[in-house]
């Protein structure tokens, strides 16, 4: 990984230097050099140009120094977090071997293994649901049978109705249709 910030700072110094150059094209294109410029002006551009270039490299070495201390920072870090995924596995490892261990104690203290306290809770839960069933059932059955007798009191007491009726249009009727005695 450093030996690619490393190669990322050398292409950031050639560009640098790149840019310097085409600054000194653009410049001479401006003003190209004359043979009555003095060798002082000539001096006062390089100076400029040196002024320019060394500010540059130190924007580069400063922005590799900020570099380098935030790669450090990084790697700090993922070595803090590597070892709080150890710690967290180790932590991970106790704790399923202390459920086991609940687990066997639990088995130990009733007397039966994971298995035979599932089949006998699945018991107790099947006789628990055919008590409610039956108990359910005898409540339809209470209920079906007022229902039953309810309805055969109405149907015995229409028919007594009905019999009345016929017995007393039939006895009004013989009366109406006998001689009458004076």
């Amino acid at each position: 990984m450093s030996s690619e910030l490393s190669l990322a700072f050398m292409v950031i110094g050639l560009l640098a230097v790149a840019g310097a150059v085409v600054i000194t094209l653009t410049r001479s294109r401006r003003a190209p050099l004359r043979p009555e410029d003095t060798g002082s002006e000539l001096k006062d551009e390089l100076r400029e140009l040196r002024s320019d270039l060394e500010r540059r490299e130190l924007r580069l070495v400063d922005r590799e120094q900020r570099l380098d201390t935030e790669l450090a920072r990084i790697e700090a870090r993922a070595l803090t977090l590597d070892q709080l995924k150890s710690e967290l596995d180790d932590l991970g490892l106790e704790l399923d071997q202390a459920e086991a261990a609940q687990h066997k104690e639990l088995e130990r203290i009733a007397g039966l293994t994971v298995e035979q306290a599932k089949q006998e809770l699945v018991s107790v839960i099947e006789n628990q649901a055919r008590r409610e069933a039956a108990l359910t059932i005898r409540d339809i059955e209470r209920e079906a049978q007022a229902e039953g007798d309810k309805r055969a009191r109405k149907i015995i007491t229409l028919a007594i109705q009905r019999v009345a009726s016929e017995q007393t249009s039939e006895s009004v009727g013989r009366l109406g249709h006998a001689p009458a005695r004076r």
